[in-house]
Parts: C-alpha cells; structure tokens; sequence
C-alpha cells in the first residue's frame, strides 16, 4: 500500500442522476452551472455553505429541518471555473464533499 487513506464521499465524474444515501451527495460533477446538494436527514437547523479553492464564501444557507428539503438546486452559473467545497453542518454532523464547475 502507498500509505494513502482516502475518504470516498461517493463522488464520481458523470455522476448525474439522483442519489440515494442518507449522506450528502453533490451532483452532476463536473457541474456545467447549477448543482444539486441532496442532504442527509436532518433533525436539527443546518447550515449548508459553499467555498471557493481560497476559502472564500460564494453560498451559504441555514436551512430548517422543518422546511423538507431532501435536495437543494443551488445556481452558481456567475462564478468561475474551478474547484469548489460544499460544507453541511448541523449540531451532530459535520459533512464535507469537493466538485467542479466546467463550462
């Protein structure tokens, strides 16, 4: 073995149906615009946000567990090309997962 241990967060090029996990999922990756984050369940207020490859905020949401939001359909189309990270967090839970926006 090289030593390497990897976390999968199930995220594969091409992806672009809709999953079904209790995990968070972002999809299609690459993303030509618009991404879809499917959450986990959630029992609590969460707050989903997104960031450039510098760290910087480009989305951020607080989201209610009362509001039943299996998927969320975010528009980033107005930022550039790259490398993004979606952060969801709520009181138990702190989930992380990388995509692409390709135009």
């Amino acid at each position: 073995t090289t030593g390497c241990q990897c976390k999968s967060d199930k995220l594969a090029a091409g992806n672009t149906s809709t999953p079904v996990s209790n995990d968070m999922n972002v999809y299609p990756n690459p993303s030509k615009g618009i991404v879809n984050v499917a959450l986990p369940n959630m029992s609590d207020v969460s707050e989903l946000t997104i960031y450039n490859i510098s760290g910087q905020v480009i989305y951020s949401e607080k989201i209610s567990s009362d509001n039943n939001i299996d998927v969320k359909k975010i528009d980033l189309s107005a930022s550039p090309q790259g490398v993004y990270i979606v952060r969801y967090s709520n009181a138990q839970v702190v989930k992380t997962s990388k995509f692409i926006l390709q135009y």
